[in-house]
């Protein structure tokens, strides 16, 4: 059970947090990332020794008549368990500071498609939009024309709905929540109604980043995923034994006191937390990371560094047993401000927990490496 949880949470990494910490793009490059946007960004790294942790971000928009835009957006993340690749077509009907938005995500598997409309407010200062759509439109009128005796039509769909801010005042806010509302799945064996299956889904993501005064500000990160899966009756199992109950949960949350002595240099503190959650009927798993972080940036003109040291406690309980280890490390991050637009640099871990081992090869030193790269337009 060990080795398969190992190879199902990724917890042969125990840098994770650290890599998930330092990953976040800084508040100059995201503050002008929020949709509607033309741009493209990236964030790739070392996961272990097998995956690589990878996100991307695309998005632009064009002016298509005098009260109509089209808009389009990408999302990729491979991160152990969480595989996401999204594309998002939207069209926004507008009259003043307001439109109406209609919007499409398609699938490679028709039955996944998701469409739906929403509303939104733009002003100078202020983006808001709400929308609700349907998840999975396509998959009843699909299971309608194949015969498959694995999978059962919606008898409640999956309703989508979500919320984005962007708010501009003394810092940024920006605020994605996104939830599926409960969706149901009557299972019939023989003729009999043996059990129902239900499942839903949760996403919430914050940056707010508050300038208290010239110098100082605080930068305050937030990202919750919850996704579940029960049946009423477990003789489900039987029938379709890919289904079983699980609940899983992921939270990451970071909090930096920051002091800028100018425009491009600070130093930034702080702690932050990550943990998961996974519970089955033959399973119940938690992880819990608590993190310290310094980091000191000085830009040379383009060129800049940034000098950091991060140190974790990390707590694993599965099924009644714990585990605990703790990590620490430094971060040496070179990179370019081409211009306000243009942003590229390279996140190196540095070992410290076994500085004596370098004398077995400089490659002992060498603890993740991280890329970001960020362009809008």
């Amino acid at each position: 059970m060990i080795i398969l949880l190992i190879l199902f949470t990724g917890d042969s990494n125990t840098l994770y947090a650290m890599d998930m910490t330092a990953g976040v793009f800084p508040v100059e490059w995201d503050s002008s990332f929020m949709l509607p946007y033309n741009g493209f960004r990236t964030l790739q790294g070392c996961l272990d020794l097998e995956n690589w942790y990878q996100e991307y971000q695309a998005g632009f928009n064009a002016r298509i008549y005098r009260n109509m835009r089209f808009l389009y957006e990408y999302q990729k993340v491979d991160d152990y368990r969480l595989n996401i690749e999204t594309h998002r077509f939207s069209l926004r009907l507008i009259n003043g500071m307001h439109y109406l938005n209609i919007y499409v995500i398609p699938s490679f598997s028709k039955k996944d498609d998701e469409a739906g409309i929403g509303y939104g407010i733009e002003l100078d200062n202020l983006w808001i939009e709400a929308d609700m759509g349907v998840y999975q439109f396509d998959n009843n009128y699909y299971l309608s024309k194949v015969e498959l005796t694995t999978e059962t039509p919606f008898v409640r769909y999956p309703i989508t709905a979500s919320v984005k801010l962007f708010l501009k005042q003394r810092g940024y806010t920006k605020l994605d929540i996104m939830k599926i509302f409960t969706c149901k799945k009557v299972v019939v064996h023989n003729g009999v109604h043996i059990g129902s299956i239900y499942q839903g889904e949760s996403h919430i993501e914050l940056r707010n980043y508050f300038s208290i005064n010239k110098r100082l500000g605080t930068d305050i990160y937030l990202k919750f995923r919850e996704s579940n899966v029960w049946v009423s009756d477990n003789s489900v199992s039987l029938i379709l034994p890919d289904v079983e109950n699980y609940y899983e949960n992921s939270l990451l949350g970071l909090l930096f006191l920051r002091y800028n002595w100018n425009s491009k240099n600070y130093i930034q503190i702080g702690p932050s937390i990550e943990m998961h959650r996974y519970f089955s009927d033959t399973l119940n798993y938690w992880r819990r990371y608590l993190l310290f972080n310094a980091f000191w940036k000085k830009c040379f003109g383009i060129p800049f560094v940034t000098l950091g040291l991060q140190f974790s406690s990390r707590t694993i309980g599965e099924n009644g047993a714990i585990s605990r280890n703790t990590e620490a490390r430094g971060v040496v991050e070179p990179g370019f401000d081409f211009n306000k637009k243009t942003h590229f640099s390279i996140i190196e871990g540095i070992e410290l927990d076994d500085i004596s081992g370098i004398k077995n090869g400089i490659n002992r030193l060498h603890n993740h490496t991280y890329v970001q790269l960020s362009y809008t337009f």
